[in-house]
């Protein structure tokens, strides 16, 4: 996972706005309501940013109302009615939430390109952070996909993209091994990781599992290695076992520059740590 810069968008504003974009009368009241829950909303927006600095996710409780009067339907009404459908709303806020991936790439797998945002806490189990922008983390559509609605296990909480910052450790293995159609790669968080940060590594074993990750690293290894096994078994026998070793360590070094845990860093160090699985016998 790639580390954001965390949105500076006052909730203030946002909820305002959203408020101002109701007509009088509009669903049951909404409009009313929504506006007598503003100082609500921003407090907890301010605690969940405070709590998730501090990796506190056991205080973030399901819930059904809002300021007990707005339901889940309603936060889900000024979310897609307003927040993302209202164009001014819209230009402002959405799109410049959607503007923190860098390079336009998901922080969560790496692979796909942004193209919504996906709620940390879901909306339909945390509805006052419907609309907060820390609960909003811009990713592509298999990662929003794979990641279904259900409530936070604050044990094996998954990594969030603003708050987590783990590409100080190398945490992301992969495991080679031969098939009849060649090498197949498979990806796990490294053993060593559970000795000294269990935490950690719960937590990243879950956003594995959530994201599907497993899964779609899988598939960009299996491209990855039949667009260069040729190079890679040619090399082997011109340069030698440590030949190709120093060649593969100059490609991972300067691909650790940009990000330490990726599928293609991961490949790349296990065929560094066994070339020889290389060989066509």
């Amino acid at each position: 996972m790639r580390h954001l810069q965390k949105p500076q968008l006052p909730i203030e504003d946002i909820l305002e706005d959203c408020t101002a974009s109701y007509r009088q009368g509009t669903r049951d009241g909404i409009k009313d309501k929504l506006r007598s829950s503003i100082s609500v909303i921003c407090d907890e927006s301010r605690i969940y940013d405070n709590e998730a600095e501090q990796q506190n996710w056991s205080v973030f409780r399901p819930h059904a109302m809002v300021n007990g009067i707005l339901s889940k339907d309603d936060m889900c009404d000024v979310y897609d009615s307003k927040f993302v459908k209202a164009e001014k709303i819209k230009n402002k806020y959405y799109d410049h939430l959607m503007s923190l991936a860098k390079s336009g790439k998901c922080p969560i797998c790496g692979i796909g390109q942004v193209s919504t945002l996906d709620h940390y806490l879901a909306k339909t189990i945390y509805p006052i952070y419907a609309v907060t922008p820390y609960n909003l983390v811009p990713v592509c559509k298999d990662c929003n996909f794979a990641k279904h609605d259900s409530p936070l296990d604050p044990t094996c909480a998954p990594l969030h993209a603003y708050y987590d910052e783990v590409d100080s450790v190398i945490w992301l293995k992969a495991s080679l091994s031969k098939s009849a159609g060649g090498l197949v790669a498979e990806f796990s968080v490294c053993d060593s990781l559970r000795e000294h940060n269990p935490d950690l590594c719960r937590r990243l074993k879950k956003h594995m599992e959530l994201y599907e990750l497993n899964k779609a690293y899988a598939v960009q290894a299996t491209t990855e290695i039949a667009e260069n096994i040729l190079f890679w078994r040619d090399k082997l026998e011109v340069w030698g076992r440590e030949g190709l070793k120093e060649h593969l360590l100059e490609v991972l070094a300067s691909k650790e520059v940009y990000q330490r845990n990726t599928w293609n860093t991961a490949l790349l160090r296990a065929l560094i740590e066994d070339v020889e699985i290389l060989n066509d016998e």
